[in-house]
């Protein structure tokens, strides 16, 4: 019986990642880009590095006011049981990579090929944003695929998105476990926390400004090249 309850709790991973992978190979073979030019442009070190900090704060920033939002349906629950590797693996491999080829690489690319680029973007990040349910992680998933579609039209290049989204989901899982206002962190050092909080806001602003100044000058140089 606990093998089978254990086992339960992989049915819903599986299940979606399947479905990914078969929407994948449906619509890639029609598609004129190679898989290959989804991750054709070189993007700096500096750059990656950036976003991994701008996710990470993004998240920390944000949750205070996610938080307080319903849950219509509790995701956790459907994974409960996982060992803590494979649900890593999950969130933050397998997940990314595949929801990124389908919202970005997929959808995405076709809409800026009948929208203006500003048009595609959004429009790609409210459906994507529409398949989470759940206000807060719609609210994640909405501001998510409007960074990731703006560095895979900035870039050309999937890795960005890939990279931001895999962050999101990591922090976003770590945030929840240790920093939850009913956590044993948040309530015995309530002063540190608002000090690292307002120590992230600023990262997350400045990271902003430097990622697009960053970016900006990389764009530039390629189509100098």
């Amino acid at each position: 019986m606990n093998i089978s309850i254990g086992m339960s709790a992989y049915v819903l991973p599986i299940s979606q990642s399947l479905s990914y992978i078969i929407f994948l190979l449906i619509l890639f073979p029609y598609k004129q880009k190679s898989f290959s030019s989804y991750f054709n442009q070189n993007v700096k070190p500096f750059s990656y590095l950036l976003l991994v900090i701008l996710a990470a704060a993004f998240v920390i920033v944000s949750f205070p006011f996610l938080m307080r939002l319903p849950v219509v349906i509790n995701h956790a629950s459907a994974f409960k049981g996982m060992d803590v590797i494979s649900s890593l693996v999950y969130g933050i491999f397998i997940v990314p990579i595949l929801e990124e080829m389908i919202f970005r690489g997929t959808l995405l690319n076709d809409f800026l090929k009948c929208y203006t680029p500003a048009k595609a973007i959004v429009i790609g990040s409210i459906i994507f944003s529409l398949i989470h349910i759940n206000p807060a992680q719609m609210i994640t998933a909405f501001i998510l695929g409007l960074l990731a579609g703006w560095l895979y039209y900035k870039t050309n290049n999937l890795l960005p998105g890939i990279i931001t989204h895999a962050v999101i989901n990591a922090i976003g899982k770590v945030t929840f476990e240790y920093l939850s206002p009913n956590s044993y962190y948040f309530y015995n050092h309530k002063i540190i926390y608002w000090v690292f909080y307002f120590i992230c806001l600023v990262i997350l602003i400045f990271s902003i400004f430097l990622l697009l100044k960053k970016l900006n000058q990389e764009n530039m140089k390629l189509h100098k090249g």
